[in-house]
């Protein structure tokens, strides 16, 4: 299944099956959920690293590190289980009409919680909540998109907001205090932004740039076709 999702990347034909911005919305999701599970995947090893760096243990809440580790797990596993009813019910239209919802608004559960333990406000949760929703604009639907984005810009608001009263801790896996209350100059934390942005960047950078080569490609080819005939390969004026 994921060999056939990653055969259709190829840009040297504009056959509709294979340029993404013409795939049915589950097929949309496979690879929306393959991209959201590795990205789990990547934070479970930065939290798996932690916890076997003894030297590191003073600078975040170990407690709740070690807590993550089994929540990032059930991400993971829910995120790749959400693939099978993806693939194989492709052509039931009630599945069309409610799988993307389910999908895309785990991706945003789980991106929105490891967001909140960073920092709502931290590069790593700007940074991933600006690419989500530029490949969402892509991928799917306004619709589906702004159902997503309203609510959870108003559940980010508000956890600034309480974060800013003090009702809640800001970036609870981070410990500020170690830190002296300045994480942008220290060296554990800008690692573990970059860490978290980098695969990121580079997921939306490829997804991008996918559907911008199949797009020249179809253009090309449509140009091609509207000057020569396909049968006898002549010009057609």
């Amino acid at each position: 299944m994921i060999h056939r999702l990653l055969a259709s990347f190829s840009t040297d034909s504009v056959d509709g099956s294979k340029v993404i911005i013409n795939w049915n919305p589950l097929k949309r999701c496979i690879l929306m959920l393959l991209l959201a599970g590795t990205l789990n995947v990547l934070w479970l090893i930065w939290k798996t690293y932690i916890i076997i760096t003894p030297s590191l243990h003073n600078l975040v809440n170990l407690p709740l590190v070690k807590f993550m580790v089994g929540v990032n797990c059930f991400f993971i596993l829910g995120l790749f289980s959400l693939i099978y009813p993806c693939y194989k019910l492709q052509k039931n239209p009630k599945a069309e009409a409610i799988l993307p919802y389910i999908c895309v608004g785990f991706f945003v559960l789980t991106l929105m919680y490891d967001g909140y333990m960073v920092g709502s406000m931290s590069p790593a949760t700007l940074c991933g909540m600006i690419s989500v929703i530029s490949v969402g604009f892509v991928l799917f639907n306004t619709k589906l998109v702004y159902s997503m984005l309203l609510p959870s810009l108003a559940i980010i608001i508000g956890l600034i907001y309480c974060s800013t009263l003090g009702m809640i801790p800001y970036a609870p896996i981070f410990n500020i205090a170690a830190m002296q209350y300045q994480p942008y100059v220290n060296s554990f934390w800008l690692m573990s932004m970059l860490y978290f942005i980098t695969p990121i960047a580079i997921g939306c950078f490829l997804v991008f740039d996918i559907i911008l080569k199949q797009w020249h490609v179809r253009e090309k080819t449509f140009q091609t076709l509207s000057r020569i005939d396909p049968l006898t390969h002549l010009l057609n004026r």
